[in-house]
């Protein structure tokens, strides 16, 4: 399965790590986005061809990250949120689902997983909420889309899927 990982763009650069989130001014040194880095891995280890983008990182505007991608169509694309940025991730969720509207969208972060069910009625773009840490989340919802058995509970998600 083709596997997209992304730190989106934002108005204001800001860090969607874990504890170290803030706006990127605030820091001398970009924080790295270790736990897509994680999820990668895990990913790759079972077989998947990950694209991971740190739109933060790399300077990428809605535009330029479309443009980095290439041919590269995801089946699945993860994208990192925080509560000072929701609003433009949840733009973001949005334009990814009209540019690949065949592909399962997701989001993790600590304002998805504190209001999922309210996150999925706000944003009809948005398939899949990975709450809490995503790595091993992220491997069962993969199984169960390629088993065709995408539906609640997966562990650690809530899906639209079921409306």
């Amino acid at each position: 399965m083709r596997v997209l990982l992304v730190n989106p763009p934002s108005d204001v650069p800001f860090i969607r790590e874990g504890r170290c989130q803030s706006p990127q001014a605030w820091r001398k040194n970009s924080v790295p986005q270790m736990t897509l880095a994680y999820t990668a891995g895990l990913c790759e280890r079972h077989g998947h061809r990950v694209r991971t983008v740190d739109c933060i990182g790399s300077g990428l505007d809605v535009e330029a990250f479309f443009a980095e991608l290439g041919d590269f169509v995801p089946d699945f694309v993860l994208t990192n949120t925080t509560t000072p940025t929701i609003q433009s991730d949840l733009r973001f969720v949005q334009s990814r689902k009209e540019r690949f509207p065949g592909s399962i969208i997701s989001a993790f972060g600590a304002h998805v997983t504190a209001l999922h069910e309210e996150v999925l009625r706000q944003c009809s773009a948005l398939d899949v909420v990975i709450r809490n840490e995503p790595e091993f989340a992220v491997l069962d919802t993969l199984s169960a889309i390629s088993d065709g058995r995408i539906t609640n509970p997966i562990p650690g998600c809530t899906a639209r899927l079921d409306e």
